[in-house]
């Protein structure tokens, strides 16, 4: 009888369980991850949860892009890579994945002092030269 009793106390949660659903990320650095369960990656999970929940969890686990390019080749992986572009991804034709419009534009940009302009000819132009990044 106990056997039954507790089988009815937890089968409410076995039936309303959110699917889980994993978003796969091989960024590690900022703006994607600021810190512990920090960053822009975290910041779209729980927008996700927010607006999708309860019925999807949504969880980030960050992992080296070989990891990334395993789980993309199961047929029955449940999840998405996100901040990735179509050429990054050898699927070309748009065949392999389902991808959505562009969420996030950005761009890698030389900027150089008018008075001593850098004329970009590749990595060596910044050769002997002192420069900053922006994240």
């Amino acid at each position: 009888m106990r056997r039954y009793l507790l089988l009815l106390l937890c089968l409410p949660n076995l039936l309303w369980a959110a699917e889980r659903i994993v978003i796969a990320s091989y960024y590690t650095a900022p703006p994607f991850v600021t810190g512990s369960g920090q960053g822009l990656t975290y910041d779209f999970a729980k927008l996700l949860n927010r607006h999708l929940g309860p019925e999807y969890q949504f969880a980030v686990q960050l992992m080296p892009r070989k990891r990334v390019d395993r789980l993309l080749q199961d047929d029955g992986w449940r999840g998405f890579v996100p901040w990735v572009n179509v050429s990054w991804m050898d699927d070309g034709r748009n065949k392999l994945f389902a991808w959505t419009p562009t969420l996030l534009l950005d761009q890698d940009l030389l900027i150089s002092h008018s008075q001593a302009p850098i004329e970009w000819q590749g990595p060596a132009s910044l050769q002997n030269r002192v420069f900053g990044g922006v994240i």
